[in-house]
């Protein structure tokens, strides 16, 4: 529980440190650059004691009292700085020498402030602090399934080895375990779901929006329409699609299996040796420090850092919350590399794209205003695909005697991650266009979704199965509409790929010259400086199929 009794102590501590900021005098512009710069040293050191205690959570679910503190900071510290941070935007939007300031330094954050403004809503308060709740209780449901095999509890992400098995049998027994797993959660994740359903409709209500859909756009701040991104969709499944089915077509039949059955995925063919890499995670550390080195010893550098200071956490752990990602530690001038490595053959990418969000973080440091080092969704993931590809000649130092298969089934997750993310973001729009959708519904509406973006992969028996997988898309409940992001990002990505085998000293410049930008530009002038289209036409799409069927040599 949470004690509610420090609330009063905690809002006085917080609102001494603000009180300076609120209440000195601005005469000039200059006093007003130094007071912006002022205000976010002091946010940069609040947000990284939140992040500590989030990371405390993360790291350990089963810790009550590092769940209350998360919740704490959700429902009192968090709410309690969006107040200060709304009278901070009042003041300074009052100023009448404002447009004083350089649009080219702070343009974006002017409108990013004045469209937090026109956001909020003061009903929506307690709905928010919901929100929050609703996400740690799903958190919590998704760490909990624990898969007994062969006599052994073992976590959903380790089971990854038994997946790419090469017995079938094997793998069926396996797939089979995680979902007895997790089917004692899944009425409380419907219920958890629908909860979230209600209240993120209820604040779009509050924002004066019809649907959260149109919310959410306009609180991330998007520089394009769902009418854009519904070409995007059918552009996938005109270009990416087909050759998705060839792929899978042509797996089907190095398996020696008659059909493809939702286990077979993953599945290694007989007398074929399975893509592996290092256990020991030391040793993944150096190798990995090692293939930075050889693309821009500059990233090396920014790693070597990270590593010293001891500032990451690898493996997967029972008591640990799934998922990987990278948090920003802006006092310390570093970043928190967070995974749940099992050994499996895709931890070094795993790796390699945290560390590209750290190397995009550590690029940001220099830039005046903790608004500038707030990336959005489609830039940092700009960051993070692009270092797996940029890295990719020199896989051997991982991979030994597997690069040249390393390689080409990164490729082939390109082009899952292509197609799930059309089908995922199409069912996102769904789901908050019609808020009052029931959990059948919800879940006929994901089966023909899955089915619109299937290769050949043969459900026959298992469509209930298929078709509530969406209940373990963390996405969904934690950051609804990223997802999308991924799609754009690995175009652009795979954009960069290209010029960089092209040019790699100018793509290399011009990559790190993009990332150093932060949020001080709108998101295509980012891809633009990376040297990149940032386009939505299916004219753009069919050159990445292009690129793509060239290097898979289909």
């Amino acid at each position: 529980m949470i004690d509610y009794q420090q609330i009063n102590m905690e809002q006085n501590a917080i609102l001494k440190r603000y009180l300076p900021l609120l209440n000195c005098e601005l005469h000039t512009v200059d006093d007003l650059q130094n007071w912006l710069r002022d205000t976010s040293r002091l946010q940069e050191a609040i947000a990284e004691t939140l992040s500590g205690h989030y990371l405390d959570y993360q790291l350990d679910l089963n810790n009550e009292q590092k769940r209350n503190i998360f919740l704490y900071d959700q429902q009192v510290v968090r709410p309690l700085l969006d107040k200060l941070g709304g009278l901070l935007t009042t003041k300074m939007l009052s100023l009448d020498f404002l447009h004083e300031l350089d649009p080219s330094q702070y343009g974006s954050y002017l409108a990013s402030k004045r469209n937090a403004r026109t956001l909020y809503a003061v009903e929506n308060e307690q709905r928010l602090r919901e929100e929050e709740s609703l996400k740690a209780d799903y958190l919590h449901l998704y760490s909990q399934p624990i898969v007994l095999w062969e006599g052994t509890a073992t976590t959903v992400a380790e089971m990854d080895i038994w997946l790419r098995s090469a017995d079938r049998d094997i793998r069926k027994r396996a797939w089979a375990a995680i979902q007895e797993a997790r089917r004692p959660f899944q009425d409380e994740i419907e219920s958890v779901f629908d909860s979230l359903l209600q209240v993120r409709h209820d604040i779009a209500i509050g924002a004066g929006f019809s649907n959260y859909r149109d919310y959410v756009f306009q609180s991330l701040e998007r520089e394009y329409t769902p009418q854009e991104l519904f070409i995007l969709h059918e552009s996938l499944q005109h270009y990416i699609l087909p050759l998705k089915r060839h792929i899978e077509d042509e797996h089907r039949r190095a398996l020696g299996c008659p059909d493809y059955r939702p286990w077979d995925t993953l599945g290694t063919p007989q007398n074929t040796s399975p893509v592996t890499s290092s256990p020991d995670p030391h040793i993944l550390l150096d190798q990995i420090d090692a293939v930075l080195d050889a693309v821009d010893p500059s990233f090396a550098q920014i790693f070597r850092q990270v590593r010293e200071r001891g500032s990451y956490d690898l493996a997967a752990r029972p008591e640990k919350a799934a998922g990987q990602f990278c948090i920003p530690l802006p006092v310390s001038r570093t970043s928190f590399l967070y995974l749940n490595l099992t050994g499996g053959p895709q931890d070094p990418m795993f790796l390699l794209h945290e560390i590209g969000h750290c190397i995009h973080q550590t690029l940001c440091h220099p830039l005046p205003l903790t608004h500038h080092k707030q990336l959005p969704n489609e830039t940092a993931e700009l960051a993070a695909l692009t270092m797996e590809l940029l890295c990719f000649d020199c896989l051997d130092i991982v991979y030994p005697q597997q690069s040249k298969k390393a390689k080409r089934d990164h490729l082939i997750n390109i082009l899952y991650l292509l197609t799930s993310g059309g089908m995922i973001d199409s069912f996102q729009h769904w789901l908050y266009e019609n808020p009052q959708h029931t959990p059948e519904e919800r879940a006929a509406r994901f089966q023909t979704l899955t089915y619109a973006y299937n290769g050949i992969l043969d459900m026959d028996g298992y469509h209930e199965e298929m078709a509530n997988q969406w209940r373990y898309l963390r996405h969904l409940f934690q950051f609804p509409f990223y997802y999308i992001e991924y799609v754009i990002a690995q175009v652009g990505a795979l954009q960069i790929w290209y010029n960089y085998r092209q040019d790699p000293a100018g793509t290399l410049q011009r990559f790190k010259y993009a990332l150093s930008l932060g949020r001080t530009c709108s998101v295509r002038e980012v891809y633009e400086a990376a040297g990149v289209r940032f386009s939505f036409e299916p004219e753009a799409m069919r050159k990445i199929a292009e690129l793509l069927e060239e290097e898979l040599k289909v």
